[in-house]
């Protein structure tokens, strides 16, 4: 899949904050220079970008290209508190640093608003610090922002927008399954352990990941096998076995499946293990 992020830098402007907007307040730049970050953390009201009008509510978030004119008023009855963060792109060619578009739409409505708003806040505390770290530990607060915009576009226009609760129980379970001693974990058992149906964990897996739970645990297991492979003096036989194959042949035609070749091949090219310490 396509990372728009992978290659561009983050350094942050001259311009920060977390404000409650004055009763008189509206807003009405001139053309920015920078990229601007502009978060309702609460209160109501509009906003104006080229011929697009958008409604401001707890959870909208604008991504304010160079170049643009926003316009925004609030709710008299119920002000604005915003969350404001400028910054600058940049992407390292063979021949120099260039400004750098983000491929991000203007505005995001955030459903997963508590952890967003923690990201936001550890930008502006990393800011004000202002130590020898705060440049690097912008740049990756800021992709991490960044990519829950993406992620909540693109839940938005499928529909299947995943929660930080759902992401939260996938990887809790993927940890499960891949910390099992015996590698033996069933669809039925994984389900049990999260609580919840077989069909709706199956459903987050596909949903989060793009891979069933049935897949994921075959995923694990050849993994597993591949380790102990490589890492071991296990013979096949036994490491079908540790990870609960009962046919042999099962297990070598899986694991060919799953990376191209059988497992003697691995087993060929490993360095025998040693024990650790004094026997």
């Amino acid at each position: 899949m396509y990372d728009p992020l992978l290659h561009i830098n983050f350094r942050s402007g001259n311009n920060f904050g977390k404000a409650r907007c004055e009763p008189g307040w509206n807003w009405c730049p001139l053309p920015l220079s920078d990229f601007d970050l502009w978060y309702v953390v609460s209160g109501s009201g509009t906003m104006r970008i080229g011929d697009e009008h958008l409604k401001l509510a707890k959870g909208s978030c604008f991504l304010i290209h160079p170049g643009d004119r926003p316009e925004a008023n609030q709710n008299l009855e119920d002000r604005l508190t915003v969350i404001f963060i400028h910054f600058k792109t940049s992407k390292l060619t063979e021949d120099s640093v260039v400004e750098q578009d983000i491929p991000i739409a203007r505005h995001t409505f955030v459903h997963e608003q508590f952890g967003f708003e923690i990201l936001l806040n550890r930008i502006l505390e990393t800011l004000e610090l202002g130590d020898a770290f705060s440049s690097g530990e912008f740049d990756s607060l800021m992709r991490l922002v960044l990519y829950e915009l993406l992620r909540s576009q693109e839940g938005n226009l499928t529909g299947d927008s995943i929660s930080v609760k759902q992401r939260q129980t996938v990887a809790r379970v993927s940890s499960l399954i891949r910390s099992s001693t015996q590698g033996k974990m069933t669809v039925m058992e994984a389900a049990h352990l999260a609580g919840l149906s077989a069909e709706y964990l199956s459903l987050l897996f596909k949903k989060t990941i793009g891979m069933s739970l049935q897949g994921f645990l075959t995923k694990a297991r050849m993994e597993r096998a591949m380790h102990l492979l490589t890492e071991t003096t296990m013979n096949v036989s036994q490491i079908a076995d540790a990870i609960g194959y009962d046919n042999v042949f099962l297990f070598s035609r899986q694991f060919k499946r799953h990376f191209g070749g059988p497992p003697s091949i691995y087993r060929r090219s490993s360095v025998a293990a040693v024990p650790h310490g004094n026997d």
